[in-house]
Formats: structure tokens, C-alpha cells, sequence
């Protein structure tokens, strides 16, 4: 088995096990799908449009003997999901909020994603050290937390931490709330895509 499949398959059927506690938890079928297949979209489109304005975003490795939709792998954008839904997790046991409703969404979302960035240094670090990717940003440009020779870009930390966060506060929003609160859904969505262009296209000018 290569490198590669010893990191997706584990992470595929982990997935599994999600969706399983999901459907179990969560209340059901459409929950799940809303979650799962939302972020799936969600994770399709970012990639593909961080690929397409940045190239030097996407990690190099282990990754060619994975699927890719577009410019995307899929473990890549499988893990968005992954990430998103054990962050959602940890912070509903932390807060005792399963469902933010309205106030609650931004603070249970800033804790998801501060979460989610805690995760980032159990799989970015390891990762890198074993040879599974490599990071292809300029150091000139991008903090290195331990160097770009083996460390993180400080940005990937940053990432992370934000596409949980706004990813779990728009279905949180587009799911739970209805008028206004759905639109404000979409549009944190529409403005963190527009954010990722305008950052990515600066890093390339570089």
C-alpha cells in the first residue's frame, strides 16, 4: 500500500463512522445529508477555487493516488466535512449547545473553529515531518511555524480555523433559521469565497 492510501482509506471510512453517528445523533436522514452533502459542495467548490487562483495552495505528495474532482482531491475535500463535523462535536460538549439557535451561532462557531485549528497542528505537523505533502507557499510571503522545511504555514492554521467556523455558522443559519438568518447564511458563504480569490490572487502576485 502507498503512502498515500495508508492516509485516505483510514479517513474515507472514518467518514463512514461520522455519518453513522450522524444519522444516529443528529436526527436522522435529512439532517445528514443536509450537513454532509452541504459541506461536500462546499468542499468542491473552495478547492477548486483555491487550486485554480493559488496552485502553490494545493499540498504535493501522497495526493496523486487519490480521486480528484477538478483541481481538487477528494480526500481534501472529504476532509473538510470531517473536520467540520468532529469540531461541531467537541464544541457542543463544551458549550452543551447541539443546535445554536440566532446570538449562540457566532460563539459556538469561534469555538469550532479554534478547535479545528487546534486539529490543524495534530495533522499539518506530522504530515509534513513524514513526507505525506508538502507546502509550496513562499516564505518570503507566508510564516512557517517551525521552518518551511518541515513546519506549517501559519495561513493553513488561519485556514482551517475559518472554513470550520464559517462553514458550520452558514448551515447552522441556512438549516436551523428561516428568512433573514438564511440569507445571512449564504451570504457569509458568498464572502469568505470572495476572500479566498482576493487573498490567494495577492499571494500569487508575490
Amino acid at each position: 500500500m502507498t503512502t498515500g492510501l495508508w492516509v485516505t482509506i483510514p479517513t474515507y471510512l472514518a467518514m463512514i463512522f461520522l455519518i453513522i453517528h450522524s444519522l444516529k445523533y443528529r436526527g436522522g436522514v435529512k439532517p445528514t445529508i443536509a450537513f454532509f452533502g452541504g459541506a461536500f459542495i462546499y468542499g468542491v467548490i473552495r478547492e477548486n477555487m483555491v487550486a485554480y487562483f493559488n496552485p502553490a495552495y494545493v499540498p504535493v505528495g501522497f495526493i496523486g493516488v487519490d480521486l480528484w474532482i477538478g483541481l481538487a482531491t477528494l480526500w481534501i475535500i472529504v476532509g473538510w466535512g470531517y473536520a467540520a463535523y468532529i469540531s461541531w462535536y467537541l464544541a457542543s460538549l463544551i458549550t452543551g449547545i447541539d443546535k445554536p439557535m440566532r446570538s449562540q451561532m457566532p460563539v459556538v462557531a469561534t469555538i469550532a473553529g479554534l478547535i479545528a485549528a487546534a486539529i490543524s497542528f495534530l495533522i499539518e505537523l506530522p504530515a509534513v515531518a513524514a513526507g505525506w505533502w508538502v507546502w509550496n507557499f513562499n516564505p518570503a510571503q507566508v510564516y512557517y511555524f517551525m521552518g518551511p522545511a518541515e513546519g506549517m504555514p501559519l495561513l493553513t492554521l488561519g485556514g482551517w480555523a475559518m472554513t470550520v467556523g464559517i462553514l458550520l455558522f452558514s448551515y447552522w443559519a441556512i438549516a436551523f433559521h428561516k428568512t433573514r438568518w438564511r440569507y445571512l447564511g449564504i451570504a457569509a458563504i458568498a464572502l469568505h469565497f470572495l476572500q479566498l480569490v482576493i487573498v490567494n490572487t495577492l499571494l500569487t502576485l508575490g
